[in-house]
């Protein structure tokens, strides 16, 4: 048997296939985040959503990847990793479904929500698949590839959703809000055949099945012994967790991640209004809200191809400083 650890093995075509349907998960979610934006000027008006609801609509998912987010953590180690490989999937075909018959803000707002339970919970599960599977050397640009995925759902979302209004007719924002189940659909179909995690499988004692998934992914020269071992310290409780070396890690993640999360969803739920602000009107500010997705795809393929010589801080600190520079100046020049 190999003494190798699958830590170091070569890419092969079950991390390429891996990696697609982990990053389907981020193309699904850049999509049905994005398509509020887009079907907003329209359904508002159909729906008689006054201000608050709007605003609360366009955060409504938000609020639902926040439970859904620690959700998702309890149950991917209570029930595994494959079964919520395929639970947000289906949320997203349902609920992104039942937004076509919507007939209330409050509806909208409920269905929006679930769908954003559906995000929170793709999140862990896919990135504790690609961390699970992945080689070491090729974690960080695959996962930081994910984000491209994202941007390239939201970039989906403004074609299409402008391709359906102009088409649709009167009602064309209802086919707008339900393409995403068939996105849903697409994503449910690509995983099929997923293996369960190896690592998750012994967690649970099931170490002949555990065995045979090693087999069945690297080879059958590999096996558990070609699993690096985990320190297990037991269970910490989150007080023990911030004292043991790690409060500054996640005060550092949390912090970024926030100062990312609130401008970006604050405007990008309505981008095409927000440039209609900014005197970007009519058929340019549609044009507008697809090339800012594009550009942000462009940054992430850049950050992919740095992530590993710059360095993850550095990468970081700097992506925020010339983002801010630039928020900066928009501010400043609004009426240019």
């Amino acid at each position: 048997m190999s003494k190798v650890s699958i830590e170091d093995v070569p890419l092969n075509r079950f991390h390429q296939i891996l990696t697609v349907r982990s990053a389907g998960g981020s193309f699904v979610d850049g999509y049905v985040l994005s398509i509020i934006g887009i079907a907003m000027s329209t359904l508002a008006p159909a729906l008689g959503l006054d201000s608050f609801w709007q605003g609360m609509i366009a955060a409504s998912a938000l609020i639902g990847i926040f439970f859904g987010g620690f959700l998702g953590g309890l149950l991917t180690d209570r029930l595994g990793r494959r079964i919520l490989y395929f639970f947000g999937p289906t949320l997203f075909i349902v609920f992104s479904l039942l937004q076509y018959w919507v007939q209330s803000g409050e509806a909208l707002f409920f269905y929006r929500f679930m769908i954003g339970v559906a995000v929170g919970i793709e999140y862990p599960v896919a990135t504790s698949f690609l961390v699970e599977f992945l080689p070491k050397k090729y974690r960080g640009p695959r996962l930081a590839g994910v984000t491209i995925m994202w941007f390239s759902g939201a970039a989906l979302a403004y074609i299409a959703g402008k391709i359906i209004l102009r088409f649709g007719g009167a009602d064309a924002w209802r086919l707008v809000m339900a393409s995403a189940s068939l996105i849903g659909l697409a994503l449910f179909i690509v995983r099929l055949g997923t293996p369960e995690s190896p690592r998750w499988l012994l967690s649970k004692g099931r170490t002949a099945e555990a065995e045979q998934v090693i087999k069945n992914v690297y080879g059958p020269g590999f096996g558990l012994k070609n699993l690096p071992a985990e320190v297990n310290n037991g269970k910490l409780s989150f007080t023990s967790l911030l004292h043991s070396g790690y409060g500054k890690r996640m005060a550092f993640i949390t912090l970024f991640w926030t100062c990312c999360i609130v401008p970006l969803f604050a405007v990008y739920a309505f981008v095409p209004r927000v440039l209609e602000a900014l005197h970007v009107q009519g058929e340019w500010a549609s044009f507008g809200s697809i090339a800012i997705t594009l550009l942000f795809v462009i940054g992430c393929v850049v950050g992919t191809r740095l992530i590993n010589s710059l360095g993850r801080r550095s990468l970081l600190i700097h992506s925020f400083l010339w983002s801010s520079l630039a928020l900066l100046m928009l501010g400043w020049q609004h009426n240019a």
